[in-house]
């Protein structure tokens, strides 16, 4: 049994010890690059992690894969928009200088087949020496079938290590006070514990204790918040997801998180059924994702938190939201602080709840994939040019950052998509005329506004575009001869991109002149009294706007 945990050391590992787990009888080593010798491997990569085993009952065998991994303590610990990726990472982004790494499936060896701990401690620095150079091998567990003894572990790393991440541990009480003066950070997850007394023996011993993450245990929450004040005194991140929690039981708890700035609820069937007083006011984040029982009425209780910067609702089923404190072209003063807001995966389909979105005072950050009105859109481009039209302060969304050009760029889009239905509704160019009903306004908000900042769209803006076929482009026009008036007016389709050029070609055939002869020129029945020039051979009837039922004016 002694060997098998030697194995299973990485200390041991680093230092080119060979691994004797099944499947690697031949001798090669594991999470170390061949062709070095042990000490250049070392220096390589050094482990940053100690792994200790206990045994549990003497049950049944039971399979039990575990994923071992090294995590530099500058990583986030909790899931969320800023937290780091599974196997973690250095603080600046960088991957753990790591052998380690590997996935253990203890079943093979009979006395650890019932496995009930593993221990990560973590190291804030790539010291020169060996990770946890106090605890050999052999010494991990104080017996092969006892449990291992956590307070020794703190004690010999208390040092130079400052989280601790436990798998799979239905917690023993053990004392953590040796090393409570330095670990800031606990994962708990995916464990046993199922009471908040147990959490509170941790933290009461873990002064400094910042990050803590409880999820996927099925807890059992207290039933008065009085015993809780000053236990968790440095807490700043808390994970509860899927651990059942209700948000009478958040509100009971919340007095004993003074200085809490994230919480996560996720999946835990949350229904928000009162507003919080004299609680959270220090939260800046909050995770409700996948909680299916929140309506927009719920939001409503959360609105007034005055820190809140992080709002993530991200597949709760919401389809609406109304700030009934705002009109048209106002901000609300709900949600003062919130500047990042997540909504994937819910119902939204109608503009009106975007147009809603733009009330918000500070928001800046949006990300609306997979709704209805993204996800069902044929041209995503154009969806995303609307919402950057309809939110005005926006700067980033679905992650991408906007410049200040696709902002100009998308605004003139929207004016002009949306141009015709403005005029209908007693839109004007003229400021004095301008009167667009409610109607309009309220599905348009910010159309007013775009038409001072740019200017109102001009009628040739607004043509409808046909489809490109001849009959859509033919013209009829009458030809006139003003200077001629025995000539017969004619009438003839020509198509609008013929040039002046061929045009005048046409009539020299017409009318026996010499092109270098002609002059020509249209009037129009909607500006009567003007004659428009057609001076430039090479441009088009099209460039000139002649329109079916134009007179071609004809002089030679």
């Amino acid at each position: 049994a002694s060997e098998e945990l030697e194995d299973l050391n990485p200390f041991n590992r680093a230092n080119g010890r060979v691994s004797r787990a099944p499947g690697n009888e031949g001798g090669q080593e594991v999470g170390c690059e061949r062709g070095k010798p042990p000490a250049q491997r070392w220096q390589q990569g050094r482990p940053r992690a100690v792994v200790a085993g206990g045994a549990g009952s003497a049950a049944g065998p039971r399979r039990k894969r575990v994923r071992l991994s090294a995590r530099c303590s500058g990583g986030a610990s909790g899931p969320g928009p800023r937290a780091g990726a599974a196997g973690g990472g250095r603080g600046d982004g960088s991957r753990a200088c790591c052998p380690v790494g590997l996935c253990c499936d203890f079943s093979p060896f009979p006395l650890l087949r019932h496995l009930w701990a593993v221990v990560v401690l973590l190291t804030d620095s790539c010291s020169q020496e060996p990770a946890f150079p106090a605890v050999s091998a052999p010494a991990l567990p104080s017996a092969v079938l006892g449990p291992v003894d956590l307070e020794a572990f703190c004690a010999s790393a208390s040092h130079r290590y400052d989280a601790v991440i436990i798998w799979g541990f239905p917690w023993c009480r053990k004392e953590w006070c040796a090393a409570g003066e330095d670990i800031r950070k606990v994962d708990l997850s995916r464990n046993l514990l199922s009471s908040w007394d147990d959490v509170i023996d941790i933290a009461d011993q873990l002064k400094d204790l910042e990050v803590l993450n409880l999820s996927e245990n099925k807890l059992e929450f207290p039933s008065c918040s009085t015993s809780l004040i000053g236990t968790f005194s440095a807490l700043k991140v808390l994970v509860l997801n899927r651990t059942g929690i209700t948000w009478a039981e958040v509100l009971r708890c919340a007095p004993g998180w003074p200085v809490l700035e994230e919480l996560y609820l996720g999946s835990n069937n949350i229904c928000i059924s009162e507003r919080p007083v004299d609680v959270l006011q220090t939260v800046k984040l909050l995770d409700l994702s996948s909680n299916q029982l929140i309506d927009e009425n719920q939001l409503f209780l959360i609105a007034y938190l005055p820190r809140l910067e992080q709002l993530i609702l991200s597949n709760i089923g919401i389809s609406s939201i109304h700030f009934p404190d705002a009109g048209i072209g106002c901000k609300t003063s709900l949600f003062p602080s919130l500047q990042y807001l997540v909504v994937n995966d819910n119902q939204i389909s109608q503009w009106s709840f975007i147009n809603e979105l733009d009330k918000l005072q500070s928001l800046d950050t949006l990300s609306c994939v997979r709704n209805p009105l993204t996800a069902g859109s044929k041209d995503s481009q154009t969806t995303r040019q609307f919402i950057i039209a309809r939110i005005g302060q926006l700067k980033t969304l679905d992650r991408c950052q906007i410049l200040p050009e696709e902002r100009r760029g998308a605004e003139l889009d929207y004016r002009k998509a949306f141009g015709n239905e403005w005029k209908k509704a007693g839109g004007h160019q003229n400021p004095d005329k301008n009167r667009p009903n409610e109607e309009f306004l309220a599905a348009h908000p910010r159309y007013q506004f775009l038409c001072q900042k740019y200017g109102a769209p001009e009628d040739g803006e607004l043509k409808t575009q046909q489809p490109f076929i001849l009959k859509n482009q033919l013209l009829t026009l009458k030809i006139r001869y003003p200077d001629q008036l025995d000539q017969k007016v004619l009438e003839k389709q020509l198509p609008d991109s013929m040039t002046i050029q061929k045009v005048k070609g046409l009539l020299s055939r017409l009318l026996k002149v010499p092109v270098s002869q002609l002059l020509l020129s249209y009037e129009s029945p909607k500006m009567p009294g003007r004659e428009i020039e057609l001076e430039n051979d090479q441009q088009s009837l099209q460039f000139y706007s002649v329109e079916n039922g134009d007179s071609l004016l004809v002089r030679w």
